[in-house]
């Protein structure tokens, strides 16, 4: 499903993150989760977060890394008796400077990330897209003619919803998510 928030591609990362831990009831509390964005088509980042400070190796080829980081914030608790939470982030940005490379952090002995090659790049679940040469690179998703009419229509709504408020908005929002699909 398209990001409705701010839609710039229609399948390419649509599912943007990847789990560090296995299904059991409870590893969510001490596994981490890497969220991968992508800021004007052409600035990269994976966020890790986590409950618990993690331990990370970064593997980077072909890449100007802008921001790396490490961080951690305390959040309220929800009831008086509860304790402050802690959330955990590593955070890395870059911009792609070669045409063959990637970027994977390895945290709790599980890795992750983006690679690219011969003009097309991958995202988390695989998922393909065109690599264009520039200074920097550019993604750009191949679509159909019939997707990129539907990712044209999907942006206009998203313009119009974010000049809107109450019950339109709401509309709009579900007029995207159900044309996404």
């Amino acid at each position: 499903m398209v990001n409705i928030i701010k839609p710039e591609y229609l399948r390419w990362n649509s599912n943007n993150s990847k789990e560090h831990f296995d299904i059991d009831p409870t590893s969510w509390e001490s596994g981490a989760e890497t969220f991968f964005q992508v800021f004007n088509k052409e600035v990269f980042c994976l966020c890790t977060y986590s409950l618990l400070k993690k331990e990370y190796v970064l593997e980077a080829e072909g890449v100007n890394i802008i921001n790396q980081e490490q961080k951690s914030t305390e959040y309220p608790p929800f009831e008086d008796d509860d304790p402050i939470r802690e959330q955990h982030e590593i955070e890395i940005e870059w911009t792609i400077t070669d045409p063959k490379g990637h970027v994977f952090i390895t945290v709790d002995d599980k890795r992750v990330g983006i690679e690219w090659a011969d003009g097309r790049i991958k995202d988390l679940q695989g998922n393909e897209a065109r690599l264009i040469p520039s200074e920097p690179y550019r993604v750009e998703e191949t679509l159909t003619s019939d997707e990129h009419d539907t990712l044209i229509e999907i942006k206009r709504l998203a313009r119009l919803r974010d000049m809107s408020t109450g019950e339109l908005r709401q509309s709009l929002n579900r007029r995207m998510t159900s044309i996404s699909r």
